[in-house]
């Protein structure tokens, strides 16, 4: 049986992991836009 401490560290790591994942699915969505965007930014640097 679980620790309610336990139980709310899981919730929490399963909670940040689908929060990484959405932010993961929506860059891989955006790919091609941030690609252009680190090409124009890396160059302006220049």
């Amino acid at each position: 049986m679980m620790v309610d401490g336990e139980r709310s560290v899981v919730m929490e790591r399963k909670r940040i992991y689908e929060a990484v994942n959405t932010l993961i699915n929506s860059i891989k969505r955006n790919f091609k836009y941030s690609k252009v965007f680190e090409n124009w930014y890396y160059y302006g640097q220049k």
